[in-house]
């Protein structure tokens, strides 16, 4: 999928494609996926879990990224 996006393509590059285990606590189970950290600069980088049969909400994680770019001197 992120071949399709073109996420492989210049400016961005792949730093790391590792098999993880991740907990989920709210339904405990544990989800196997892949995790892919993607580079655009070195000031910018996308974490992505690339997993099947499951779905995690952004609306949890849009808070704290948004509190981090605030946060930043670079603005």
């Amino acid at each position: 999928m992120l071949k399709w996006a073109g996420f492989y393509r210049h400016p961005f590059f792949i730093t790391g494609e590792k098999e993880v285990r991740i907990s989920s606590e709210d339904e405990a189970k544990i989800i196997t996926g892949r995790l892919v950290i993607l580079v655009f600069t070195p000031e910018f980088l996308v974490l992505v879990i690339e997993a099947k049969k499951t779905a995690y909400s952004l609306d949890v994680g849009i808070p704290q990224a948004l509190a981090y770019m605030l946060a930043s001197p670079n603005l």
